[in-house]
């Protein structure tokens, strides 16, 4: 059976409290009640952004997360550039474990520092083996209003704990 990812600090209100949106912060795990990020390491095999390859710029490191039932896989693009694929979790089959994606978080390098992400509504899905159980695929993929959005990451097997990353926009 597959353990999911775990995810920091990942959810707050979104409408009310039986409704949950996902973003990772940079407290650490015991603060935040057990939950925290892992950071895999690997080759970033692809990802496109708003229809447009940024493959190139793709950092060789992915970081994922969950908590409360939702999930995310979050790519670096440079210091300040991310691109997180987040929702709530799929049916885990086997070693085999699904995200039903509904949103895409987009952080770029001009905006302000501590500026919040812009939320992209998305349809799609990631689908896993477990990046925590040593090599493995990611592969996300978001169809949204700005255009698609794709993902392809290949772990190999070496993964750290938490690492700091921007949280979600304080009003989810």
């Amino acid at each position: 059976m597959i353990e999911r990812p775990r995810l920091s600090r990942a959810c707050a209100a979104l409408a009310s409290a039986a409704l949950f949106a996902c973003g990772l912060s940079a407290a650490p795990a015991s603060a935040q009640g057990g939950v925290e990020e892992v950071t895999n390491f690997g080759i970033c095999a692809s990802l496109i952004v708003a229809g447009r390859d940024r493959t190139g710029s793709c950092e060789p490191r992915l970081i994922s997360g969950h908590a409360a039932g939702r999930s995310a896989f979050v790519f670096r693009l440079g210091a300040a550039n991310r691109i997180s694929f987040a929702g709530p979790d799929g049916a885990a089959a086997g070693d085999r474990a699904t995200i039903a994606l509904d949103m895409v978080l987009v952080w770029r390098d001009n905006a302000r520092p501590g500026s919040e992400p812009e939320i992209v509504p998305a349809t799609g899905s990631c689908a896993y083996a477990g990046p925590h159980l040593g090599v493995s695929t990611v592969s996300c993929d978001a169809t949204t209003a700005q255009g698609r959005f794709s993902a392809r990451f290949h772990t190999d097997g070496r993964e750290t704990g938490p690492e700091p990353i921007p949280r979600l926009h304080s009003r989810y």
